[in-house]
């Protein structure tokens, strides 16, 4: 059945970013935030008290509100992969929550589908099939609403979508609660961070002689390895593991060398996605290649990568990062730039103290992360079964 059947679609609110807060009254899931921060549902409960928010003295339409169920999609993405990005609303308190701009709202209208299932198909492989077909575009991808009502999904009976609903939503109640374990850690782990850089002058980061940052350029490889690109993490998740590429069949931007006890940042502004690699990262080192839109930093040993790995994904060196930023459409930062940021003068051995410190809950990070992998490959495997 076509989509456009099954649907009616709204545009969210075009309110930009800097007129947003988490002290005001209006819950707002800004665009980028789709692929950045939420996975594939958004439960409004549990993201009250840290969502960002409008005033309400915007203008807001009453068919804007966000009700349970809803679908909330973005049809712009700066890169190929992410087009049609979508997530569900978990919200049966009706608590007022809008999307930004650049999203489009799709509410059921018809008796024959459930929403849910609806979004699993938003993220099979054959959706992004399909939504391939009507992308345009150079730097920043699109799909026209029009042409995505005319994508095709198969609608078996009510009693077999909710077997679907139910079979999937258990892998992703568990891929969410490991998550969820894996944050508390990460709060206990810039706890202890916070107490280490308390009434700390500030260098710039060209000082810190234990780290160099890694040159683009890889080793030659034989078969496949898979492609890291920004848009196949989410936080400190890598989340997407299908992008396969020959030495001599890449992308460009394919072309940097996972190293051990090394630690990558996302170059683009807003952009909070980060990766570890460790001496337990056996599978990233010997079988991915990120892309030019990481930075990668690699530090003397692994005590010293636990600390800059902290220090990079705080919140207080993302902020800096954000603000210094550069380029005229797609800001982020450069080499040079990255060196002048400032970063707490501590001794190394203090740096090595704090990383024998948090060692092992980067293991347990680390364990959590390999059983978030697996769920990932069989929630796709089901995907593929089932779509």
């Amino acid at each position: 059945m076509k989509l456009k059947k099954l649907y009616t679609t709204y545009k969210g609110v075009q309110i930009p970013r800097d007129r947003t807060s988490v002290n005001y009254d209006i819950a707002y899931l800004h665009y980028g935030d789709i692929y950045k921060i939420y996975n594939t549902r958004l439960n409004l409960n549990a993201e009250l008290s840290t969502i960002i928010k409008i005033s309400k003295t915007e203008t807001i339409k009453p068919f804007q509100y966000l009700i349970h169920g809803d679908i909330v999609m973005n049809l712009t993405s700066e890169n190929y992969e992410d087009l049609g990005k979508s997530l569900i609303i978990i919200n049966p308190d009706n608590i007022p929550l809008v999307a930004g701009m650049e999203t489009h709202i799709l509410r059921t209208t018809s008796q024959d589908v459930i929403s849910t299932y609806m979004q699993y198909f938003f993220e099979s492989s054959e959706f992004s099939r399909q939504i391939s077909q009507y992308a345009y575009g150079m730097k920043v991808f699109r799909a026209k609403p029009n042409h995505f009502g005319e994508i095709d999904l198969s609608l078996p009976t009510l009693d077999v979508q909710q077997h679907i609903v139910d079979t999937i939503g258990s892998v992703d109640d568990l891929i969410e609660k490991i998550i969820l374990q894996n944050k508390k850690i990460f709060k206990l782990i810039y706890l202890e961070f916070d107490n280490l850089i308390f009434d700390y002058d500030e260098i710039t980061f060209s000082y810190y002689d234990f780290v160099k940052i890694i040159t683009s350029g890889i080793h030659k490889f034989e078969n496949n390895k898979i492609y890291i690109d920004t848009a196949s993490v989410s936080d400190h998740e890598i989340i997407s593991t299908e992008y396969l590429i020959s030495h001599y069949n890449r992308p460009s931007r394919a072309n940097m060398q996972p190293l051990s006890n090394s630690s990558w940042i996302a170059k683009l502004k807003d952009s909070p996605k980060y990766i570890k690699v460790d001496e337990y990262s056996h599978h990233e080192i010997d079988e991915m290649i990120f892309s030019t839109g990481f930075l990668g930093l690699i530090c003397i040993n692994k005590y010293v990568n636990n600390y800059i790995y902290t220090l990079i994904s705080s919140d207080r060196f993302q902020e800096q990062k954000n603000r210094v930023s550069v380029g005229a459409t797609m800001q982020s930062i450069n080499n040079d730039v990255f060196k002048s940021l400032l970063v707490p003068n501590i001794k190394l051995d203090e740096i090595e103290i704090f990383g024998k410190l948090v060692d092992a809950y980067y293991q347990n990070i680390h364990k959590n992360s390999r059983k978030i992998k697996e769920l990932r490959l069989l929630k796709a495997q089901l995907l593929d079964k089932f779509f």
